[in-house]
């Protein structure tokens, strides 16, 4: 074999393998962008409200402070499966009461609790024809700020026979504002189904174990997937 035939041998297996890792590389979309809103839920805190013969009365006992969470992520998928990415999360839960005139009234002047959550994490794709089943987990840092309204009382009085009851009064508005951060981690399931390479729907369902409060928030949310 003359040094022709070698070198020409060496450049196309050179090209043989630069087309392989090239085509490998192409194996689908690498970047994918969700999008979604959805029920977002404080599983932590509850609400104490009065015991006894006056329950029932504002607020509501016991009830899971919830409301709705808008999620940005983005991500890069790997040729093994697995993928890197970042997901920004707002959301705003209000204090449950059962009087409706009141909670228009508290609603409509105070936001009860905002949350912006910032999380890196790594997923793993389960792939089936169009569909994925992807499961992730990460660090994730969680800003809490809370402003309520703290000029609701009930006050015990006695009517004419005898009996007690509890009458609803409204204070001067005192406004209390608190704001902490807290750390953990947010294990989480997407599905997905891709009506195409680069357009898709799906659900996200996510729990959030952090350092100080355990498992404080869920959130479940439907999502557009779009891939590039």
């Amino acid at each position: 074999m003359n040094k022709f035939s070698t070198k020409a041998i060496t450049i196309c297996c050179i090209v043989l393998f630069f087309n392989t890792m090239v085509s490998k590389g192409q194996d689908g979309p690498k970047y994918s962008l969700k999008v979604g809103k959805g029920y977002f839920g404080n599983v932590w805190y509850k609400q104490i409200g009065p015991e006894g013969e006056f329950e029932g009365y504002n607020p509501k006992k016991y009830d899971v402070h919830d409301g709705d969470g808008l999620f940005f992520e983005l991500s890069y998928k790997f040729n093994n499966g697995y993928s890197l990415g970042a997901k920004l999360l707002k959301a705003e839960t209000h204090e449950p009461y059962n009087n409706i005139g009141l909670t228009s009234l508290l609603y409509d002047n105070y936001s009860i609790a905002t949350y912006n959550s910032y999380e890196i994490f790594f997923n793993y794709d389960f792939k089936l024809s169009r569909s994925h089943i992807i499961l992730g987990v990460g660090p994730v840092m969680c800003k809490l700020q809370e402003s309520y309204y703290d000029g609701i009382i009930n006050e015990i009085q006695t009517d004419q026979w005898g009996y007690n009851y509890g009458l609803l009064k409204l204070n001067s508005p005192i406004i209390e504002e608190r704001q902490f951060w807290d750390m953990g981690i947010n294990p989480k399931i997407d599905y997905e189904y891709m009506i195409n390479n680069n357009i898709g729907v799906g659900i996200k369902a996510e729990a959030y174990l952090l350092a100080y409060l355990g498992l404080s928030y869920v959130f479940v949310s439907p999502t557009l997937v779009f891939k590039y």
